[in-house]
């Protein structure tokens, strides 16, 4: 019998892998698994879009609509399907019949498909404890609700934070949950940014990363002498304010994106909530660049001593930080020091999981036979 078909249902952009960490945990889950199908509607495109074994629909009304709302309305539209395109919808069902596995990457469309989901083997790919995530928002209700469901009828819980994995256990057996880390690829790219003044941010189109966005501008203000640069879509969102020594680079390229982190003299997080992991602190410490953090940006790496490898503070105590690491540069390369270490432990504890042996383990149980 053939390895079984996979289709992973996302939402917002996936095309390029790299345009988000929320990417990069869809097309990395199964990297190296040829029989998958990747399918998502959503995010800031204009066209539909087919690439290797992804597809990408345009979603431009469920866009207008959710900004409009506001209050994290895209996911809770995408859920009742309101302004989807028929296209899509009829294209995933499509795509469901065919498949074995089904992933939900997020809770979102589980409800959108389940008449179709019969006999078929159902996971959840947890990128955050969603309910947790809309504490006091307008949908906190209904997004527990439809997340409880699926947590409750999947037959495997995937999650890459052990803060999340937590909150799950109060809800379903923990037999079903697995924990698989969101990683980045080791770079060996020698980090030369010493001598710099340039303080690099990566984030996505995302309220987290917006406001984290907004404290930038407002501390580069008070630190006129450093160079603040921001890699990621959150560029497209339209800031009010802005500083000279603020720039916005966008979604770039690996080879363009290695430049910039290695020759950055620090990293900052200056996120103040979310759920998960935030990959972009991983990613700085691959480079060996050091991190200025909240304590909430460092979610789900708290086994990895980061009380010693990591700068930590409020946001308002970051110019202070960031001055204190630079006025001794030496301090800049024991820091950098430190954030390859960590990276080097969290890679030698985590590096072998392999998700697709985990899922097709899981999928044998229910007497599925398979190659």
């Amino acid at each position: 019998m053939a390895m079984p078909k996979i289709l992973q249902i996302c939402h917002g952009q996936i095309i390029p892998e790299y345009i988000s960490a929320y990417s990069l945990r869809c097309h990395n889950l199964l990297k190296n698994y040829e029989n998958r199908l990747l399918v998502s509607a959503g995010g800031p495109v204009l066209v539909d879009k087919n690439m290797g074994n992804s597809r990408q629909y345009r979603s431009v009304l469920i866009m207008i609509m959710s900004y409009l709302k506001g209050n994290r309305a895209f996911e809770v539209f995408l859920s009742m399907g309101k302004y989807l395109r028929k296209k899509y919808v009829h294209e995933v069902i499509k795509e469901i019949k065919k498949s074995d596995i089904i992933i939900f990457e997020g809770p979102w469309q589980y409800q959108l498909f389940r008449p179709y989901l019969k006999d078929k083997f159902i996971i959840y790919d947890a990128h955050n404890y969603e309910t947790g995530l809309r504490s006091g928002n307008p949908y906190e209700n209904y997004v527990s609700k439809i997340e409880q469901e699926l947590l409750k009828n999947a037959h495997m819980i995937l999650s890459l934070s052990v803060n999340d994995i937590m909150e799950f256990k109060k809800i379903i057996d923990e037999s079903k949950i697995f924990y698989i880390p969101l990683l980045t690829e080791n770079k060996n790219i020698e980090w030369n940014g010493m001598e710099t003044n340039n303080i690099v941010f990566i984030g996505s189109l995302y309220q987290a990363n917006i406001d984290a966005v907004r404290h930038i501008l407002e501390m580069s203000a008070k630190l006129p002498e450093f160079n603040f640069i921001i890699i990621g879509n959150v560029k497209n969102y339209k800031f009010k304010e802005s500083q000279k020594n603020v720039k916005f680079l966008g979604v770039i390229d690996d080879a363009k994106k290695d430049m910039v982190l290695r020759s950055a003299c620090m990293a900052v997080n200056p996120v103040m909530e979310g759920s998960g992991r935030n990959l972009k602190v991983l990613d700085y410490l691959s480079y060996g660049i050091p991190v200025v953090s909240t304590k909430i940006g460092l979610r789900s790496y708290e086994e990895y001593n980061t009380d010693n490898n990591i700068i930590i503070g409020d946001i308002q105590e970051f110019p202070e930080k960031i001055r204190y690491l630079c006025k001794n540069r030496e301090l800049l390369r024991i820091q950098s020091f430190k954030s390859l270490e960590m990276y080097k432990k969290i890679i030698k504890s985590e590096g072998n999981i392999n998700p697709a042996k985990i899922i097709l383990n899981e999928y044998k149980k229910l007497n599925h036979d398979i190659n």
